[in-house]
């Protein structure tokens, strides 16, 4: 066995005492980096802050599908095509139900029928005094999250409901004169036509607020943020109720278009 002198020995000792020095230092920079890292992390993931609003245009003026769903009570089979979803920066659900009621119509002449739908017409809450053969009304609803970032706040994930209820007479007298079921059957076609485009006019301006929801710029804070997003709904739900009451205007509430009965 080689034997070695005193000062060799002493020098492999104060290498020794090196190299466990470094390990040490090494270890200790990486202990520190993945606690900085977790700390880091942790600053920007808070739990997110969530908020829901509701507003129905019969009180003040909402799945992803490819075409809102009619209800089996929808004697008519009226299927009206969901506009297509905009690009989001946020995750934003969108979900739709659309439904049609029926009221009882009854009669064989023209003024048994006329005097039937004006017994049943329906008041429109936002018109005092109102009474209307057709009806379409709609809730939009909307659910959001927000989250802090080192920028400040987003939009975390949200969603856009919008529930749409169309309301048509129906006639039910059996064997009414063949001109005189004409007669309503036109006008029937047309008084869908029109509620038809309400729900459209509502459709669009839903996937308009899911857009601008999910698209929204990060705010300085999170209490800042849902202010602009408690706005946006406002806007977006008065966009959507003005643009239903001009076509109304445009129209005569159907008049031009032929929904008008006898």
């Amino acid at each position: 066995m080689r034997q070695f002198s005193g000062w060799q020995i002493a020098i492999l000792a104060v290498l020794f005492v090196c190299v466990c020095c470094t390990f040490a230092s090494v270890g200790t920079l990486a202990v520190t980096y993945f606690v900085w890292e977790d700390v880091s992390v942790a600053r920007v993931s808070a739990t997110v802050t969530p908020t829901r609003i509701v507003a129905t245009n019969s009180s003040v003026g909402a799945p992803a599908l490819t075409r809102t769903p009619t209800r089996v009570t929808n004697p008519y089979h009226i299927v009206i095509p969901t506009p297509t979803a905009p690009p989001l920066v946020y995750p934003i659900e969108f979900t739709s139900d659309f439904r049609v009621v029926t009221y009882t119509v009854t009669g064989k002449s023209i003024n048994e029928i006329s005097q039937s739908l004006e017994a049943h017409a329906i008041a429109d809450p936002a018109e005092p005094g109102s009474h209307y053969y057709a009806l379409t009304r709609w809730q939009l609803a909307s659910d959001w999250s927000v989250r802090p970032t080192l920028r400040g706040c987003q939009v975390a994930e949200g969603k856009v409901s919008v529930a749409i209820t169309m309301t048509l007479p129906a006639l039910v007298t059996p064997d009414v004169p063949i001109n005189t079921r004409q007669r309503f059957d036109t006008f029937l076609e047309k008084t869908i036509t029109h509620e038809s485009d309400h729900v459209e006019i509502t459709l669009r301006g839903a996937r308009d607020y899911q857009r601008a929801l999910g698209n929204h710029p990060p705010a300085n804070d999170c209490e800042t943020l849902k202010t602009q997003l408690n706005e946006l709904f406002r806007q977006s739900f008065n966009a959507i109720n003005r643009a239903n009451r001009e076509y109304d205007a445009r129209t005569q509430h159907g008049r031009t278009q032929g929904a008008v009965f006898p």
